[in-house]
């Protein structure tokens, strides 16, 4: 069993602190409220892990959905209503296209069982997207596809 410890996170996904130390109560980047509790069931953000006296030299990453309910954490949730909107947005998608496309977004950000049909359908669909739009869902991949959905996708 792993120990962690206590991590702040601004509510846009801003790393404050991943190591138990008490952040301020606004972020110094964006300005929005910093959390260190899920809002959906209160249990602790994940810091680093507690490697009992060692030095993690592992690059501390912000965690997409709560380990103890499964919400997303609110810089999760954004993320996908932003990026779903902007593909409602494109009209050079179809309907058809757009809700596909949208369908994929979750099992873009983690890998399931799906995640590799969605990295088909989104590497399929981009290049009919206009291209602010295609530019903003590579960007999106990035910042926060799986490992397993960066790889089909931007190659």
């Amino acid at each position: 069993m792993s120990n962690y410890y206590n991590a702040t996170i601004c509510e846009n996904g801003h790393t404050i602190s991943h190591n138990n130390i008490v952040g301020e109560k606004f972020c110094e980047i964006c300005g929005a409220p910093n959390i260190s509790c899920c809002p959906s069931c209160g249990m602790p953000i994940h810091g680093k892990e507690n490697t009992s006296g060692f030095v993690s030299a592992k690059k501390y990453i912000v965690p997409k959905y709560c380990y103890n309910c499964g919400q997303p954490y609110p810089w999760t949730a954004s993320a996908l209503e932003v990026a779903a909107a902007m593909i409602y947005e494109d009209s050079s998608l179809s309907e058809s296209e757009k809700t596909k496309l949208n369908d994929s977004l979750p099992d873009i950000v983690s890998e399931t069982p799906k995640t590799r049909l969605a990295g088909i359908i989104t590497k399929k669909l981009l290049p009919s997207a206009e291209s602010f739009t295609a530019d903003a869902l590579k960007q999106f991949i990035i910042d926060f596809g799986c490992e397993l959905a960066v790889k089909l996708i931007m190659k």
